[in-house]
């Protein structure tokens, strides 16, 4: 029996690899892959990086730490977690998270089309590693772009 959805086989190397505020982001897997059921992104992230507090209305995001150490909010909860440690950050609820140091990580999205965020505001990587340092995030666009996908952005970063 199947669900309908061609199956896909992505080979490495034909990844989205995306610069995206100072990460590296590469698009694992699409909404397009994978009939909206999910997207998938490897994320490389310098220590300091932080999401806005924020809440998503489509997705809830799990992670997967692959390396580093990531603090997460979400809700009423914070804490920080390292390698291992998979999180799982429900749409509707207001959250957020920071790189303590340079950190590795998988990052579900379910539904899929959230990764079509990075795309608008990242740029192509040059290269597979972090990006030189840039200007600082274009708050106006982030905020803009980010609300066209469903997510309200309710906060600045963590500390």
């Amino acid at each position: 029996m199947t669900s309908g959805r061609d199956q896909h086989i992505h080979a490495v190397g034909n990844e989205s690899a995306l610069w995206y505020l100072g990460s590296l982001v590469t698009i694992k897997a699409s909404r397009e892959q994978t009939g909206n059921a999910f997207g998938l992104l490897d994320e490389l992230l310098p220590a300091g990086f932080a999401t806005p507090m924020h809440i998503h209305q489509h997705e809830d995001e799990s992670f997967y730490i692959i390396d580093g150490s990531v603090s997460f909010v979400c809700g009423a909860q914070q804490w920080t977690a390292g390698p291992g440690a998979c999180i799982f950050l429900p749409r509707g609820i207001v959250h957020g998270f920071k790189a303590r140091q340079p950190t590795h990580m998988l990052n579900l999205l379910t539904l899929g089309g959230f990764e079509n965020f990075f795309k608008e505001l990242g740029e192509p990587a040059q290269a597979p590693t972090l990006p030189p340092a840039g200007p600082p995030p274009d708050v106006a666009k982030l905020v803009s772009v980010a609300g066209k996908y469903h997510v309200e952005i309710v906060g600045p970063p963590l500390d």
